[in-house]
């Protein structure tokens, strides 16, 4: 038997610059870090996460 999970995917995606994406995810894991937070969504385009060599 497979697990099925529900998934919310944007509509609307916000490209941000390497400092900016950088202080999002500080933001989203210290929401998830707190014991009353089940979920955090966001609208971060995935290449914004993308690091520089």
């Amino acid at each position: 038997m497979e697990a099925v999970e529900v998934v919310q995917h944007p509509q609307n995606v916000v490209a941000l610059g390497p400092e900016e994406a950088a202080k999002v995810m500080r933001l989203v894991e210290a929401l998830e870090d707190l014991d009353d937070v089940q979920h955090v969504y966001t609208n971060l385009d995935p290449a914004s996460l993308q690091v520089e060599a």
